[in-house]
């Protein structure tokens, strides 16, 4: 029988010995108002919906819920702990049911596909996060850049050579010329309109 969680079908991704791809399900203790909290202010989301009981009922909520966003931090831990060589360059996601206060989420994903894109080994996942009663609360994708060792993956940090001190101060030199000049045109405009009245 056929799974399709993610929408894709998990016995077409085997790996090169047979084995799937799954990344270890990360499974949550139930999620907290103090989390919702937390999470609010981390991202500076302060919806009143995720944080005051009588507005969500006003709204037509049984009670507050979490933002989506929490669900998508879920499987980004997953990926991570997937590889640790790997940095993420791409993860998106799609929200399909609302996480309530004492939800438990299970995040988990697939890897769909191995390739390469200027000259880096690439991954693309499936993602998805479940609530205890095994209804999909988010669906998405990942790309990540799979990295041999730290030391390569340092080399694709250092895409621009580091700057010298004359050519910094020379910059900055410039910078400060061009803002004086935009401020002695902004008081000569202001002097002119002065005039003209």
């Amino acid at each position: 029988m056929a799974d399709f969680k993610g929408g894709v079908r998990n016995e077409k991704i085997l790996g090169p010995h047979g084995d799937r791809r799954y990344l270890t399900k990360v499974i949550r203790p139930p999620i907290t108002r103090l989390q919702i909290a937390q999470f609010a202010a981390a991202s500076d989301e302060f919806s009143p919906l995720n944080l005051d009981d009588e507005q969500a009922k006003n709204a037509g909520y049984h009670s507050v819920y979490a933002p989506g966003l929490m669900s998508l931090g879920f499987v980004e831990e997953a990926l991570r702990a997937f590889a640790s060589n790997m940095k993420i360059v791409a993860l998106k996601g799609t929200f399909q049911r609302l996480i309530w206060p004492g939800d438990k989420l299970s995040a988990e994903g697939l890897l769909v596909r191995r390739y390469q894109k200027h000259d880096e080994a690439r991954v693309l996942f499936t993602l998805w996060c479940e609530n205890q009663h095994s209804e999909v609360v988010m669906r998405g994708s990942a790309i990540g850049i799979m990295f041999k060792n730290a030391d390569e993956e340092n080399r694709s940090r250092k895409t621009l050579p580091p700057i010298s001190h004359k050519s910094h101060q020379a910059l900055v030199d410039k910078c400060s010329t061009i803002l004086d000049l935009a401020a002695n045109n902004s008081s000569n405009k202001a002097a002119q309109t002065k005039e003209l009245v």
